[in-house]
């Protein structure tokens, strides 16, 4: 049986692999992203600014839609989460919300 690709395009599987890369993969809300340092000469507490990508920079392919809006409205709605945004980055959720079964799961 064929692997599924998981990437648009073997430069992305690539660049993502290398993770010597400004680019960057996030499975928990299928989002692709672009880091880097505010300033030309960064600094130890610089912040990190943080680009969605809607498009492959290398094939020009659309990424998909990405799941932190749909993410934090389930977790909102069917867990009653009212700060979803605090409860996720501390942790406080079902493990299915801390990768990307949840997306996955839900068929999105």
């Amino acid at each position: 049986m064929e692997k599924k690709q998981q990437y648009c395009c073997r430069k992305m599987v690539s660049t993502l692999e290398e993770h010597m890369t400004p680019l960057k993969y996030d499975p928990q809300s299928r989002m692709y992203m672009m880091e880097y340092h505010s300033y030309k000469k960064p600094r130890k507490n610089d912040a990190i600014v943080c680009e969605i990508l809607n498009y492959c920079p290398f094939c020009g392919a659309k990424f998909p839609e990405q799941l932190n809006s749909e993410l934090f409205r389930i977790l909102r709605e069917e867990y009653h989460l009212q700060d979803a945004w605090e409860q996720l980055s501390a942790g406080n959720v079902p493990d299915e919300f801390k990768t990307d079964e949840w997306w996955k799961k839900r068929g999105l």
